[in-house]
């Protein structure tokens, strides 16, 4: 018998050597659940209408809308070893329709009199964290259960939107750093509050690059966004991940300062594994990099088989590696694509 699916995903990132390739995804679009074990799917609580999380209005008390991120008849089916809740904050924005739902047309924070407008939610209402309880009661010692936040880019660089912000740290510098201020002071209650419902570990999802470049300077990171981001991690005293699409080699010494235990998606084509893996394979657990846009969508069985036996080859030795998808499983993927990587790494993962 084998540890365990909880232990062994705290085992990959505590530094341990778990006894396999520990696997895992931070979200499965509800149409691809509801494909892989070939019946809708209903919660108790509805999922929110958008899937970055809720859209706040400005001068409006805004809601959270915590959601399942995987159903637990979907990580039986792949053989999965963690499960999540999404906590996500509200963005402000406009959004459209778009062929896979609502996206951000544009942000709403776009001048200092609209910070007075921004209305979190009550970090500390104990009815928002009731559906957690519920589910870490579930599940407690099965999986490694996780709740998916973001510490604060995401919020600013899509409420604002990129080019306002640029513009904003030059002309109304003071006014970002308000807008970082309030939020680091809601997320670090948020944060407080999600692991006193039981999670193992937090999963933080805050993109701040592009695949060849940062989306702003490492000058800017340290100025606008370090500071507030210690404050927010310091509230952290179970394992966390840091989710960020793109390349992060410019900034990822400064990154790791922060302390994560784990770096996800390292998207393809942007990051180096191998430098990677020699380099911080040692310090932090590296998760991810199945390609979402080939490998879970139009690959053949036996592409999908080889890149992930290349992965766990490549990537799994010395522990520190948890297979993943190289984002999410958006619902554009494959169901049936998932369904061979989870027949693959059951091939593959006893390597240790």
């Amino acid at each position: 018998m084998g540890e365990g699916s909880r232990q062994r995903v705290l085992d990959a990132l505590t530094g341990k050597i778990p006894d396999k390739v520990p696997y895992m995804y931070s979200t499965i679009h509800k149409n691809i659940r509801e494909a892989i074990i070939g019946e809708k799917i209903t919660y108790k609580y509805p999922l929110p209408r958008a899937d970055f999380g809720s859209i706040g209005v400005l001068g409006e008390p805004a809601i959270m809308e915590p959601a399942e991120n995987i159903d637990v008849r979907v990580a039986e089916k792949l053989g999965l070893d963690a499960l999540g809740m999404r906590y996500l904050p509200p963005f402000y924005v406009n959004v459209g329709e778009g062929t896979s739902g609502l996206n951000v047309m544009g942000g709403l924070l776009l001048t200092p009199d609209t910070l007075d407008k921004i209305i979190l939610p009550d970090p500390d209402d104990e009815k928002m964290y009731q559906p957690a309880l519920e589910f870490c009661q579930r599940y407690k010692g099965e999986y490694a259960l996780y709740a998916q936040i973001r510490l604060g880019v995401s919020f600013m660089m899509n409420s604002m939107g990129l080019e306002e912000f640029a513009y904003n740290t030059v002309d109304e510098p003071d006014f970002v750093k308000g807008v970082m201020e309030k939020y680091t002071k809601w997320v670090s209650r948020l944060v407080t509050n999600l692991q006193e419902c039981g999670f193992d570990f937090l999963w933080t999802f805050d993109d701040m690059a592009y695949k060849k470049s940062l989306m702003f300077s490492p000058a800017t990171w340290d100025e606008f966004f370090a500071p507030y981001l210690r404050e927010s991690v310091s509230h952290i005293h179970v394992p966390w991940v840091f989710h960020s699409d793109g390349n992060l080699m410019p900034i990822l010494d400064k990154l790791l300062e922060l302390g994560m235990n784990g770096i996800h998606p390292l998207e393809p084509g942007a990051m180096d594994l191998d430098v990677l893996k020699s380099k911080y394979g040692d310090k932090v657990c590296l998760i991810g990099n199945i390609d979402i846009d080939h490998t879970l969508t139009d690959a053949t069985r036996e592409e999908v088989f080889q890149t992930v036996r290349e992965r766990i080859q490549q990537m799994g030795p010395g522990g520190r590696y948890i297979i993943s998808d190289s984002n999410s499983i958006p619902v554009y993927c494959n169901p049936q694509n998932v369904i061979w990587m989870a027949e693959a790494v059951s091939e593959y993962r006893n390597i240790y």
